[in-house]
């Protein structure tokens, strides 16, 4: 069941009862199967391009839910909506060449009021390595009451000794709660990265092209994507959060051991990382990686 954590009041609801799940599974297994596996790749792209059409035509829809459910604008929504929906299209082409409202202030609510407790509780636990820098307790909520709004005030912590800290590597809270962690030099910087035990991607935002290189090296190894911001592309840039379906999204370690989207590719590597974003220049075989540069991503194997 979807809520609006404003009002408390039920958008949708969805019920497995009635669903016979032994007779979808012979189904799927006598008719669904055999059927599938006789078409073509491009019968198969055909299909997942109007599977892509419906969720088109129901675009707005999905964009009303996002804003009454979790309070998203319509550019926020757009990463997971349109995302989504490129995914299938990019997907179907892929498969067919293989053939010859009301909201209170700028952040809104979370999902549920059990999310809003989850967040407060994740908060208090990052709180045992850092303190409060901006935010926290004591909003005032206008037009909203709440017992039933799911609101969580922005909190901005800080962390001085970053490398020995444990909770803000070892815990994430899914709420508006970020951690500053400083460091004294680059080599300090990819340590306390490190710490985390693998994550799904990390940004750089410098004009120096020698410490982005730098960085982007030395963050590899802990990370699925790096994001490598100039002052260029800062101009354009949207968000880290935008991934290309043909680029990578899943890392080392706690970020998954490996890839999202279903395992799309076959490769087999011992490590994969995308550098995504500025140019740094060409890179052949060294001793650490060897690479395969495209127009939008680097892969390092």
């Amino acid at each position: 069941m979807l809520v609006d954590p404003v009002l408390g009041t039920e958008l949708a609801r969805v019920s497995s009862a009635g669903v016979g799940y032994d007779q979808a599974l012979q189904y799927a297994r006598g008719v669904g199967g055999p059927t599938l596996r006789a078409l073509t790749y491009g019968e198969r792209a055909a299909l997942l391009g109007r599977i892509a059409d419906v969720l088109t035509a129901h675009r707005d829809e999905y964009f009303r839910f996002s804003l009454e459910n979790s309070s998203a604008t319509t550019a926020d929504a757009a990463f997971d909506v349109d995302g989504a929906i490129y995914t299938l299209k990019y997907q179907a082409c892929q498969d067919a060449r293989r053939e010859p409202t009301k909201r209170i202030g700028p952040r809104g609510p979370v999902v549920s009021k059990a999310q809003q407790r989850a967040v407060m509780a994740g908060r208090a636990r990052l709180m045992q390595d850092a303190t409060a820098l901006y935010g926290g307790d004591g909003v005032r909520l206008v037009d909203a009451d709440p017992s039933v709004a799911a609101f969580v005030p922005p909190t901005l912590l800080g962390c001085e000794d970053a490398l020995r800290a444990e909770s803000v590597h070892d815990f994430e809270v899914f709420g508006a709660v970020a951690t500053l962690m400083p460091y004294n030099d680059l080599n300090h910087a990819v340590q306390i990265a490190e710490r985390g035990g693998g994550s799904l991607v990390a940004s750089i935002y410098t004009a120096d092209t020698s410490i982005g290189q730098a960085m982007a090296e030395g963050l590899a190894p802990s990370q699925g994507r790096v994001n490598i911001v100039s002052g260029q592309l800062g101009k354009h840039y949207r968000s880290r959060q935008c991934v290309m379906p043909h680029s990578l999204h899943g890392g080392p370690g706690r970020a998954g051991n490996g890839q999202e989207l279903g395992g799309l590719r076959a490769w087999l590597y011992h490590q994969l990382v995308v550098w995504q974003g500025h140019a740094l220049g060409r890179i052949e075989r060294g001793s650490r990686a060897t690479t395969l540069i495209r127009d939008d991503a680097i892969y390092i194997h």
